[in-house]
């Protein structure tokens, strides 16, 4: 019970930020050796997964696919294609470093229908399953700060197949003005044994 209302308690400062602006968003992955399949209600996210790469549909995107590999250390990389609903590709790269619990990510996207890049720096933390991050996002092509995202969670993890993730994220845009939290529960149900590059 106690692994219960920990993280209850270290999200509900987050919520109370924007508590007229609050929605929720759950998301579902189940694996099995090297296949996976994931549903998120937060932009209706279908993913379907097989050893490092997957193929995904959602209400932003026709058709998207990424491969993710591990390079060294606690060194991962992935690349991506996407065709937006917009009739936009867009391509990118993420690299990402953990070491003792902290992590610190980066991403760059390019908009190829548009000639627009975007780019993402981020860092978080990972300590007896409570888990935080910030992530600030960039426009590259105008040198121009867009805001970011803190995202607090806890991993709990029922049993030896299925673990539950409380979690808040909450948007600032470039005005340091709070924008509409979304709170809601990852649960990830393995069969056997899961292979995913995370």
């Amino acid at each position: 019970m106690k692994k219960l209302v920990l993280p209850l308690l270290l999200l509900c400062p987050l919520a109370t930020f924007a508590i007229d602006d609050l929605e929720y968003a759950h998301d579902i992955t189940v694996s099995s050796g090297k296949m996976s399949l994931g549903y998120d209600q937060d932009g209706d996210e279908l993913k379907v997964g097989f050893g490092a790469a997957s193929v995904y549909h959602s209400t932003s995107t026709e058709i998207g696919v990424e491969f993710k590999t591990r390079l060294i250390g606690g060194l991962t990389g992935s690349a991506h294609y996407e065709y937006s609903a917009d009739e936009d590709s867009i391509v990118g790269v993420d690299t990402a470093v953990t070491f003792g619990g902290v992590k610190v990510d980066t991403g760059v996207e390019w908009n190829i229908s548009d000639a627009d890049w975007t780019g993402t720096l981020g860092t978080g933390y990972s300590l007896a399953g409570v888990d935080g991050s910030i992530t600030s996002n960039w426009g590259i092509s105008d040198f121009g700060y867009e805001g970011m995202d803190i995202d607090v969670g806890y991993n709990w993890q029922v049993s030896d197949r299925l673990s539950v993730r409380p979690n808040v994220t909450m948007p600032i845009d470039e005005d340091n003005e709070f924008g509409t939290a979304v709170a809601g529960l990852s649960l990830h149900l393995t069969f056997g044994v899961s292979t995913s590059i995370e």
